[in-house]
């Protein structure tokens, strides 16, 4: 393993470890849920780069690049915990959550489905 990947492993290690325990402190605080989900996917999404630069062939590459594609509900979650976090008063509107959310499922949808 390259040292780029082991340390891509440690950093979504430290990811997972980070959002449980900010999680453990307060398990009915909103920020703290969607801190832990924030958390939850930079996990994913480091762990699954890591596999794909460890592969040792295409095709197991290609699984975990597919794997991969969450990267834009991370984006969307990071949004959303800025706003949860600074009370923004544009986060109450329900529909501000598909703003953020649409574009996500779009990008997500496009990168899952093409090569």
């Amino acid at each position: 393993m390259n040292i780029f990947a082991a340390l891509s492993l440690i950093a979504s290690i430290s990811c997972l470890l980070l959002g449980i325990t900010v999680y453990s402190f307060n398990r009915k605080s909103i920020l703290n849920k969607i801190f832990l989900l924030t958390a939850l996917a930079a996990f994913f999404y480091s762990f699954t780069t890591v596999m794909m630069w460890t592969a040792t062939d295409f095709a197991s590459a290609s699984f975990w690049n597919k794997m991969g594609a969450i990267w834009p509900f991370f984006v969307a979650l990071v949004a959303t915990f800025a706003l949860v976090f600074t009370e923004n008063k544009w986060i109450k509107n329900k529909l501000n959550y598909l703003i953020l959310f649409l574009p996500a499922v779009a990008f997500w949808f496009i990168d899952f489905s093409t090569n």
